[in-house]
């Protein structure tokens, strides 16, 4: 994504406040979770997903959108 390190911790941060996420420290490693206030959230979030893939399919058609879908399920997979 792109994003420095200290950019994802004010955003974790910022949605830790808001009660959406929780984190939990195991030594030097830390782990997101999603709190109850951000599963409330999930509708509204497969929507703005959907939107972004019907303006992909605009953009590169349903082929290559499909493909940049699989990309980033695999990267996500990975990381």
């Amino acid at each position: 994504m792109n994003l420095d390190r200290s950019t994802v911790t004010r955003l974790i941060s910022f949605l830790e406040k808001r009660k959406i996420v929780g984190r939990i420290r195991s030594g030097r490693s830390m782990t997101v979770t999603l709190q109850n206030k951000g599963g409330a959230l999930l509708p509204e979030i497969r929507a703005a997903w959907k939107d972004l893939y019907r303006g992909y399919c605009v953009v590169l058609g349903e082929n290559d959108a499909n493909a940049v879908n699989k990309a980033i399920v695999k990267a996500t997979q990975k990381i």
